[in-house]
């Protein structure tokens, strides 16, 4: 048994995380790392995640860049498009599909992750979801001839373990510049603006407080 902060605890804990880290002067603390970047309707080739040269605006967008001050051990990789749900009225010439800009920008997406010299990946953006391909709703009110639907759309079904385990993670070590994107090989036209965050979970290593 040990005391911290004049708490006691089991000697079993002590190379958990705690405020006063562990003898070596660090600690390690799981992490999660997470970078939003919208996909245009108009389409592009190329979205860039975790970049200073599109640092978010708010927590809820991204919560860190590269080159980052700690070391990052990233462990599992998942992809959540950030759509809400979209309405379409039937009297234009096609109705919006939420489902099918998911199938699209994720069936041709490949992400690529650049760590000074060194290269990992290409992983197929399809693969960063357990759910394993599109789920979607979809609902609708009016006529035949006028309807509205509504419908929404996910890369997999959501569910909180859906997230790609890699097989050997990758050590992220600090200051190192790093590119992380999502390309594509053509720009793809998709019916509305469609955010996508990219979430790479693990743990960090940082000093201790």
């Amino acid at each position: 048994m040990r005391t911290v902060n004049g708490v006691v605890i089991p000697d079993a804990w002590a190379n958990d995380s705690t405020q006063l880290g562990v003898d070596a002067g660090f600690e390690i603390a799981h992490q999660p790392q997470w970078s939003t970047r919208t996909y245009p309707a108009a389409g592009i080739t190329k979205l860039e995640f975790f970049s200073t040269n599109a640092a978010p605006a708010s927590e809820d967008e991204g919560n860190i860049t590269f080159p980052y001050s700690n070391t990052i051990k990233t462990m599992a990789i998942g992809l959540y498009f950030k759509n809400l749900i979209a309405v379409a009225d039937g009297t234009g010439p096609t109705l919006a599909s939420a489902f099918r800009d998911i199938q699209i920008l994720s069936n041709k997406g490949v992400l690529n992750v650049q760590l000074g010299k060194k290269s990992y990946g290409p992983f197929p953006i399809w693969r960063l979801c357990a759910g394993g391909g599109p789920w979607g709703l979809i609902g609708s009110t009016g006529t035949a001839a006028a309807p509205s639907v509504v419908n929404a759309a996910q890369l997999g079904e959501p569910n909180t373990d859906a997230i790609f385990k890699l097989a050997v993670p990758v050590v992220i070590p600090a200051q190192t510049q790093a590119k992380i994107a999502i390309s594509w090989p053509s720009a793809l036209e998709i019916s509305d603006d469609t955010p996508l965050c990219l979430l790479f979970d693990g743990l960090e290593c940082r000093p201790k407080q």
